[in-house]
């Protein structure tokens, strides 16, 4: 069941799609099981984009508060991190971090390939979009990972892909959840729109791919998702963000 409860630049917030707190989430498919404590998680989203659901600033406090917890998730599972990481947090513009959040570190930069260690709480949806250039892997480091794809912007429900996972060919329905466990990885080629969520209570998530332009090379279903947030500058910077000036 989904529940719409407002709208923000024309799209409905709907709890209770495929992914909690996205704007392009459909119904499961019968029999499908919610990853465990996913019922918990449902009333807290609720009631936090309730209060939200008008804002479209994110505070640096929040970004702080993010990176910080990012910090620790990396630190007990061992994931060392460069020298001076580069970090990006972003809420895509919308104004609610704890429904549509991203914490992302830019591993390498370089012309031909890039890598990004993400990190994401459960209710957290990247939402759905796609790169005309890029190709990547999205991969599980940590904890359970929720992805939802479609082959075209239509976001047809239960049309048949082919996708690569793990490095073998597969038969996909689209927008049907891919729950990627610890280890696991999907294939994305451009022109392929997807979304995803921690199906575990938090996720480190891996990102190799070709060339990077966040600039210019993501495109969201829904228009007024900007890849980067707007900040309020509540308190002074923990660090410098990819996008701070």
């Amino acid at each position: 069941m989904e529940i719409a409860i407002g709208i923000v630049g024309g799209e409905p917030i709907w709890i209770g799609g495929y992914l909690e707190g996205n704007s392009a989430g459909k119904q499961k498919p019968d029999g499908e099981q919610e990853p465990n404590g996913a019922a918990d998680s449902f009333g807290a989203n609720f009631v936090f984009l309730l209060r939200h659901q008008n804002r479209d600033r994110m505070k640096r406090s929040a970004i702080n508060q993010a990176i910080a917890a990012a910090k620790l998730d990396f630190e007990a599972h061992h994931w060392a991190l460069p020298p001076e990481p580069r970090w990006d947090v972003t809420d895509f513009g919308l104004g609610r971090f704890e429904a549509n959040g991203l914490v992302l570190v830019n591993l390498a930069e370089e012309a031909e390939y890039c890598e990004k260690l993400m990190w994401a709480r459960q209710g957290m949806t990247t939402p759905a979009h796609t790169h005309k250039a890029k190709k990547e892997d999205i991969i599980c480091r940590v904890g359970v990972l929720a992805v939802v794809l479609w082959p075209d912007d239509s976001l047809t429900e239960y049309a048949t892909m082919s996708l690569k996972v793990s490095g073998q060919m597969q038969t996909y329905t689209a927008g049907s959840r891919l729950i990627l466990k610890a280890g696991e990885r999907v294939t994305i080629e451009p022109g392929v729109y997807h979304e995803f969520a921690p199906a575990s209570k938090t996720c480190i998530i891996g990102e190799v791919s070709t060339a990077n332009d966040d600039a210019n090379d993501n495109f969201f279903i829904n228009k007024e998702i900007g890849r980067y947030a707007t900040i309020e500058e509540d308190e002074p910077a923990s660090l410098k963000l990819v996008s701070d000036k």
